[in-house]
């Protein structure tokens, strides 16, 4: 297998380890500690994952792109501290399970 095999390989890997521990757990502080460190490193996955095929100039745009995705997830996700919900605060500031606030230092 190649490095680009390997990449996919593990941005699968950790993206569905990740998106089943911050959907489906219930241990909020966990999901608040390990969220960042998650983004970043799947980010880093997916920043990678196309720099094997591209030339070099395409990187100069690719890289600032994922910057801004991780960013803009890192942002606009907030956990219910009620539920342990992972919630998008783009679309509405209460929790879709539980409907608790989640802004105002409820999160």
């Amino acid at each position: 297998m190649n490095l680009t095999g390997w990449l996919a390989l593990a941005f699968f890997l950790v993206g569905v380890v990740g998106q089943y521990y911050f959907r489906l757990g219930r241990h909020v502080e966990g999901k608040r500690r390990y969220f960042l460190p998650w983004l970043i490193v799947t980010g880093a996955i997916f920043m990678l994952l196309p720099a094997t095929d591209l030339p070099w100039w395409a990187m100069l745009l690719w890289g600032p792109l994922v910057g801004w995705i991780t960013w803009s997830w890192y942002r606009y996700t907030k956990f219910c501290s009620a539920c342990g919900a992972m919630c998008n605060t783009y679309d509405s500031i209460v929790c879709p399970r539980c409907g608790m606030s989640i802004i105002n230092g409820n999160a």
